[in-house]
Parts: structure tokens; C-alpha cells; sequence
């Protein structure tokens, strides 16, 4: 009876680890595809911003503090490691006084991505992101070669109240966008989301006020002295060709 029990034990050990073995195997390999489809889903937001296919695209890694910048081959490695980024010793801590965006801390380095053409710069999308209503949202600007007109914006990732805050995800809303302007000519930044009256606003989004001015924080932020102030001023004038 003893034997009996002992082996009925270790046959059930044998198949609960075998099929733990298989669930774990599963659970890596499809990983490592959702990992590469979110990868995919990223850069259709990105191309999405720019239009132009014929394009060169440079992925580069940008040094928030001092606005400098090196190529990179691929982003994946940044957003896959994107939480312990934000929080290692050398992360940018935001002020609370200045921290409309509500993150407390974000990545000393951020990837942004250069299109050019006969090595000159046509089109720029910057990473964004910021805290709406209920969740962070995650996102890209474009900026025509002036660097300061809207090619558009998107967001790849977020939960706010669908019908209402999650319309930053609507067609319509988003056309606004296009062609507004973030700084005036003395470059002042004056962009704005609350009525769209002039060159520097768009309208916000219908019942949902902490939404609209997560989206106006997460702009006001990202182009202030805090963001990628620097970053656009040593793109201006550069040569963009391999």
C-alpha cells in the first residue's frame, strides 16, 4: 500500500512538472511574440505620424539633459526595460512643483526618431507620455521640419473611459492636430488643448476635462525646459545623411 501511494506520488510529481515545463515553455515563446507584435504596433503608430514612405528613418537615443543624441539599431531594448529605466540611479526625478505629467521620474535617455531625406531632416516623432484620468498614455508627436509645426500625434497605450477620455484615440479628434503650432515666433511655447481658436490650440474632449488636461500637461511638459528643448534645438541645421 505504502509503494503504492509513494509511486502514485511521484508519477503525479513527474506529470505536474513535465506540464509546468510545457505551460512555462508556452508562456516564453509567445512572449517573445507579443513582445515583437507590440514592437510592430509601435512603429505603425510612428510611421502613421510621418506619411512619407520614401523617408530615411535614424532611431536615436537622446540625452534629455544636455539635448545630445547617437544612433541606435533598434528601440526594443529601451521599452522592454522601460519601468527599471525610469527608476535606476541615473533617471531624471521631476520636481513635484514641476511634475504635471504625475510620473516622478522618467529615462535620462529616450529614443526619437529622424526622417530625412538627401540628408536632410524632413520629419521628427518624439516618445510622449504622461498621466490622464486612469492610466498613464503612452504616445507620439510628429513635427514637420520646422520643428515646431504638428505632423499629428497617437497613443499606443492607454486606459482612459472609453466614449469619452479614450476618444484621444479618435480619427477626428486627432485631425485637429495637424498643422497647429507649438511655439510662437519668438519661441515662446503656446500650444494649448482647450478650444481649438487659433494656430496654437485644439479642442479638448467633449466630458472629459482630466483627460484633456493630461494630454495638455503631457505636451506642456515634453516641450518645456524639461523635455526636448535641447534635443530640437541641436537638430536645427544639422546633416541628417549617413
Amino acid at each position: 500500500m505504502k509503494e503504492t501511494k509513494l509511486r502514485i506520488f511521484f508519477v503525479s510529481l513527474v506529470v505536474a512538472l513535465f506540464f509546468s515545463f510545457l505551460v512555462s515553455l508556452s508562456v516564453y515563446l509567445l512572449k517573445e511574440k507579443q513582445d515583437t507584435n507590440i514592437q510592430q504596433d509601435r512603429l505603425k503608430h510612428i510611421l502613421s505620424l510621418v506619411g512619407d514612405k520614401k523617408l530615411q528613418m535614424n532611431i536615436v537615443m537622446v540625452d534629455i539633459k544636455t539635448g545630445k543624441y547617437e544612433s541606435i539599431n533598434s528601440d526594443s531594448v529601451f521599452f522592454k526595460n522601460f519601468k527599471l529605466l525610469s527608476t535606476v540611479e541615473n533617471a531624471i526625478k521631476i520636481p513635484k512643483k514641476d511634475d504635471i505629467i504625475g510620473i516622478g521620474s522618467h529615462p535620462s535617455k529616450i529614443p526619437a526618431y529622424i526622417f530625412s531625406k538627401d540628408g536632410k531632416l524632413k520629419k521628427v516623432v518624439l516618445f510622449v507620455y504622461g498621466n490622464g484620468l486612469w492610466s498613464t498614455m503612452y504616445g507620439f508627436i510628429g513635427l514637420s521640419e520646422d520643428l515646431n509645426t504638428i505632423e499629428g500625434i497617437t497613443f499606443f497605450d492607454q486606459k482612459e473611459t472609453p466614449g469619452l477620455g479614450g476618444e484621444v484615440d479618435n480619427p477626428n479628434w486627432k485631425k485637429q492636430w495637424k498643422g497647429k503650432k507649438l511655439f510662437d515666433s519668438d519661441g515662446n511655447f503656446k500650444f494649448t488643448v482647450s478650444k481649438g481658436i487659433d494656430q496654437f490650440s485644439v479642442d479638448g474632449l467633449s466630458g472629459a476635462t482630466m483627460t484633456t488636461k493630461g494630454v495638455n500637461n503631457i505636451i506642456k511638459y515634453w516641450f518645456g525646459p524639461n523635455g526636448y528643448g535641447k534635443f530640437l534645438e541641436n537638430l536645427k541645421g544639422r546633416d541628417h545623411g549617413n
